[in-house]
């Protein structure tokens, strides 16, 4: 039954933060209020393009009946026509509801055009895991359409993402839309690149480029910094004017860093970042063996978060895939 922040609509029950009554019916469910345009003893029904079913008040409750159930397409078909004409007069408030008020306060989904990835990817998993659903839902989707164009609405039609995303409502507390999406797409906003080979007169050699979007400004601020140390060992680090970190250099003993980011979701900080990771390496390691080790087993110095670190000297080079599974 519907309760005092809800409301049926489509096969889904949508949270309207309780503003409903504002819009469209009393915000607490009773059989003194119709919020579906059906007089007590009439029957709205469809029997024809596939749909089968009826729509009546009965003992004050609307229950709606569909008679192909076994068809998921035709009883979403049947399903969707049938709510179509209070569902026309919804969609307006709970989008302005789900889209304006929502998305300030952390309880709406997002449109469908902002999370293309995630619908798609949730579409694929529908259709793996429980494809009647899938069929269901443009089933709706058809059957709802179809009653705006007969009914002079074709402005309030509704697609199948849509309809889908409204159902991830009470997934918000918990699933990242705008996070997800960014790991889903294929764009990223770096893509640096770092090799090493063996040459046999210079022995370990190292090449990188570092492609972030600089934005204008930020490839202008290249620095190569020379740090001289009387005490322990000099460094040659490249950064960005003003970062004491470093994304890439070497020590007087030989000893080469490079970093490139990768994508992971990091929720606890149990180290440092990588640009003072780089640093340390070069301060305290006098070969590729011990930075190694430092990376490996390590307990003093941690690291934040994910991303790939070639480290070497003049007798080789090794790469680290760093935090980038729940095994790392």
């Amino acid at each position: 039954m519907v309760g005092s922040a809800d409301i049926i609509v489509s096969g889904l029950a949508l949270p309207i933060l309780g503003f409903t009554g504002t819009f469209l019916v009393p915000i607490h469910f009773s059989k003194k209020n119709r919020t579906f345009d059906i007089p007590e003893g009439k029957v709205r029904e469809i029997h024809r393009d596939g749909m089968n079913g009826t729509f009546a008040y009965k003992n004050g409750v609307p229950v709606l009946t569909i008679e192909n159930g076994d068809n998921p397409t035709e009883a979403g078909k049947t399903y969707g026509f049938l709510v179509a004409r209070e569902l026309s007069k919804f969609l307006g408030p709970a989008r302005f509801l789900n889209y304006s008020v929502g998305a300030a306060t952390g309880a709406g989904v997002p449109r469908p055009e902002k999370v293309p990835h995630v619908i798609e990817e949730m579409k694929a998993k529908l259709q793996e895991q429980y494809p009647a659903m899938l069929e269901k839902l443009e089933g709706v989707v058809a059957g709802y359409n179809q009653w705006c164009d007969e009914n002079g609405q074709p402005g309030k039609k509704i697609g199948l993402d849509e309809l889908l995303l409204f159902h991830m409502i009470p997934e918000r507390c918990h699933f990242n839309f705008d996070g997800t999406e960014k790991e889903l797409s294929d764009t990223s906003t770096v893509g640096c690149t770092s090799i090493a080979t063996k040459d046999a007169v210079h022995g370990t050699v190292f090449a990188s480029n570092t492609d972030w979007e600089s934005y204008g400004i930020l490839g202008a601020l290249s620095i190569c910094v020379v740090e001289k140390s009387a005490t322990g060992r000099s460094k040659v680090g490249f950064t960005l004017a003003g970062l004491c970190g470093i994304l890439s250099g070497t020590n007087s003993d030989g000893v080469v860093v490079r970093m490139n980011v990768a994508s992971h979701s990091t929720k606890e900080i149990e180290g440092i970042p990588a640009l003072f990771f780089n640093d340390y390496l070069l301060t305290h390691c006098s070969s590729r063996e011990e930075a190694v080790q430092i990376v490996e087993r390590s307990e003093v110095v941690r690291l934040l978060g994910a991303y790939h670190l070639t480290v070497g000297d003049r007798e080789g080079a090794s790469i680290f895939h760093l935090f980038q599974s729940e095994y790392d």
